[in-house]
């Protein structure tokens, strides 16, 4: 949730990584950083959480865990 900035300097390393999964929760962002993360990493999914006026961590994680099919877990 207005974090596009960061995002931009970081998924590249992530998305690199040839045997895992990305997953990036679009946390009723401002920045519309779903759409950016689709337009660039068509491979992420992308989850959106919309209508959210203040950030939670643990519900963000939550969402993102449960959209992942892999037996590891890693949260950046």
């Amino acid at each position: 949730m207005g974090r596009l900035d960061n995002l931009k300097v970081t998924i590249a390393s992530m998305a690199s990584q040839s045997q895992s999964q990305l997953i990036v929760v679009d946390y009723s962002c401002p920045q519309d950083s779903g759409n950016w993360v689709e337009e660039h990493y068509p491979k992420a999914t992308v989850v959106r959480e919309p209508g959210q006026r203040f950030y939670s961590g643990p519900k963000s994680r939550n969402i993102g865990a449960r959209a992942a099919n892999t037996p590891w877990l890693f949260f950046v």
